[in-house]
């Protein structure tokens, strides 16, 4: 359990297959990991890259999904944004790094 509370909080996780948990019959796969972990301490939004990232693909998309963030958009609106401004620049490498990113909590 964490000790800080994240109500509120729009936390992005750039670590490789943050979103992976381990498979429990009849269970919540998000409750055991680290997004569920933080949804429990009250984030409203976790944004997680479900496999392995590229470093470098991963940072140059995330700054897309950051400024948007940023610029005041909704967590899901922002992911959207992210992943349009990526695939217009044409590295089909760095927009894949987006959509393997999944949102978990509330989009709004």
């Amino acid at each position: 359990m964490l000790e800080r509370d994240l109500r509120g909080v729009v936390v992005v996780l750039g670590s490789c297959r943050a979103a992976e948990a381990p498979l429990r019959r009849g269970g919540d796969p998000l409750a055991a990991s680290l997004a569920g972990a933080m949804l429990a301490a009250g984030a409203r939004s976790v944004l997680v890259p479900s496999t392995d990232v590229q470093v470098g693909r991963h940072l140059d998309a995330g700054a897309a999904l950051h400024a948007a963030l940023a610029a005041g958009k909704s967590p899901a609106e922002a992911l959207w944004a992210a992943r349009r401004a990526v695939a217009r620049t044409g590295d089909r490498a760095a927009a894949l790094e987006l959509l393997l990113v999944q949102m978990h909590g509330r989009g709004h």
